[in-house]
């Protein structure tokens, strides 16, 4: 006795993707660790964005970070963060 395939197990996994977006719409698939990565990311701005708008010294080895600092890497986090997300729907 024969056992019956599923439809698209004669289908690589690529062409099962094109042939589900060609005939039933756009396919999302699932990236939880992009997800993960963007929500830290932009957990990571967050607190570099507060340091600096509270004005928190911070002393590495005795040198002081400057405010400027924060406000860069604010900035470079959650624009990262964000290209993340952008990225996952793609």
């Amino acid at each position: 006795m024969e056992r019956a395939q599923a439809p698209f197990s004669r289908f690589p996994a690529g062409d099962c993707v094109k042939f589900c977006h060609v005939f039933f719409g756009e396919v999302v698939v699932s990236k939880p660790f992009t997800v993960i990565s963007a929500l830290l990311l932009l957990v990571i701005a967050a607190a570099h964005a507060y340091r600096a708008y509270a004005g928190l010294d911070v002393v590495v080895a005795g040198h002081a970070i400057p405010i400027v600092a924060s406000w860069v890497c604010a900035a470079v986090t959650a624009i990262l963060g964000i290209m993340l997300f952008v990225e996952r729907g793609k």
